[in-house]
């Protein structure tokens, strides 16, 4: 053993190397054209949007997701979609449930030719139904088929016929 000692670093020196070499390739696989991102799948995942100034505190949207798959560069498969709307004084707006969806975090839309539902906070004003789209930056819905609409309580009518 003249001119060589690993003083107990020997296997544990091939086996950092070995992982760094794993990482860089997958690092590297990443970025080749056409590649596709290394996937994830995640619980319980949200997706925040805030006002913008003055009010940047103020939580606009959020979207969450029981399951979690990436779908594509900034768009997700989200299963049991919940997505609730807040004006800037921070009072909730209203909710948008769906069971699947493809959401574009980009574009900030969610979408799904399977049913969806959604209602005002204060329960006035329900719609449901199957095939949709809902637009975040505008807090716009639009169900295709199937439309049930239900509204409740529009207080006293003082244009009666």
């Amino acid at each position: 053993m003249t001119g060589y000692s690993n003083h107990g670093w020997g296997k544990r020196a091939v086996r950092v190397k070995a992982i760094g070499f794993v990482v860089l390739a997958l690092g590297a696989a990443a970025l080749l054209p056409g590649a596709q991102p290394i996937s994830f799948k995640g619980s319980n995942m949200r997706f925040p949007d805030f006002f913008d100034p003055p009010n940047q505190a103020q939580l606009r949207t959020l979207v969450t997701g029981a399951e979690v798959v990436p779908d594509g560069a900034n768009r997700y498969r989200i299963k049991n979609l919940h997505i609730e709307t807040f004006r800037e004084n921070g009072e909730p707006e209203g909710v948008v449930d769906a069971t699947d969806c493809i959401y574009d975090d980009a574009a900030r839309t969610a979408s799904s030719g399977g049913p969806v539902k959604a209602h005002t906070a204060d329960g006035r004003f329900r719609i449901e139904g199957t095939g949709f789209c809902v637009t975040l930056t505008n807090k716009s819905l639009t169900i295709s088929n199937n439309v049930r609409t239900v509204i409740r309580d529009l207080g006293a009518n003082t244009n009666k016929p």
